[in-house]
């Protein structure tokens, strides 16, 4: 499993990892909320991968077999075709709920859902949280869903949790796109295909907004969005922001 939050990266992180050889990734999936059929369990598997059958799908709806059952199905037909199943949690609506939800769990429902029935292997990928609010606001369905105190507690509860599985750096990607890839897959204990630089772009079975790159054809540091001069000393002052850098190996920007 992967998780990590919107607009942190995630999307053009899960591209690289989704397109290597061998690998089926499943993107944004929670076992509660389906926005759309795009990032329905089912159809994904069905689509992308031919990893359920229309004959499996009937019966599972006959038997009204839940989550775990779903997955256990697509995770042996995976392992029969001998592909790698990685599950990209939909970690947004667990740690910041708006505008999908009304209150947000704190911990991760896929995680819940899977671990009576599974050995799951998870890890969490990260980015600095004034980066991520400054993308996160400009997002329509985002405008006056979630405050900035809201957000930045939804963080730090993410920091927690991803410290628990271990986590890596989307800013270290960025840098060193192959370095922290081969350690994803490391963490992930998945093969690492090296030609994955030469398949990223084309890739599209995933869901979310590639904008890691705005427009540069590559994988490179972006520099901080413009903002309000106030925002950085509101996130100073502020105890879980403070204590996400804390926990994520941050620094605040002078």
């Amino acid at each position: 499993m992967l998780h990590h939050l919107a607009r942190s990266g995630g999307t053009l992180m899960s591209r690289c990892l989704g397109c290597m050889k061998g690998m089926a990734l499943l993107s944004e999936i929670h076992p509660q909320v389906v926005l759309n059929e795009r990032v329905s369990l089912v159809s994904q598997a069905r689509d992308w991968f031919r990893l359920l059958r229309p004959e499996e799908i009937a019966r599972l709806r006959r038997s009204r077999a839940d989550f775990a059952t779903v997955v256990a199905t697509i995770a042996a037909n995976a392992e029969a075709t001998r592909r790698t199943l990685v599950i990209r949690d939909w970690s947004h609506i667990d740690f910041h709920a708006a505008p999908y939800v009304r209150t947000a769990a704190g911990t991760s429902a896929l995680r819940r859902a899977l671990e009576p029935s599974f050995t799951l292997i998870a890890t969490s990928t990260v980015r600095h949280p004034i980066d991520q609010w400054l993308s996160l606001r400009r997002l329509t369905t985002m405008q006056g869903a979630i405050t900035l105190g809201q957000y930045l507690q939804g963080c730090r509860v993410f920091a927690e949790y991803a410290v628990a599985t271990g986590f890596l750096r989307y800013e270290d990607f960025t840098r060193a796109p192959d370095d922290t890839l081969r350690q994803l897959t490391t963490r992930l204990q998945v093969p690492f295909d090296p030609e994955w630089v030469t398949k990223w772009e084309a890739y599209d079975r995933i869901t979310g907004a590639v904008s890691g790159t705005r427009g540069s054809g590559g994988i490179v540091p972006l520099p901080r969005q413009p903002h309000e001069p106030e925002l950085l000393d509101r996130c100073a002052e502020n105890a879980d922001y403070q204590r996400t850098l804390q926990l994520l190996g941050y620094g605040h920007p002078e």
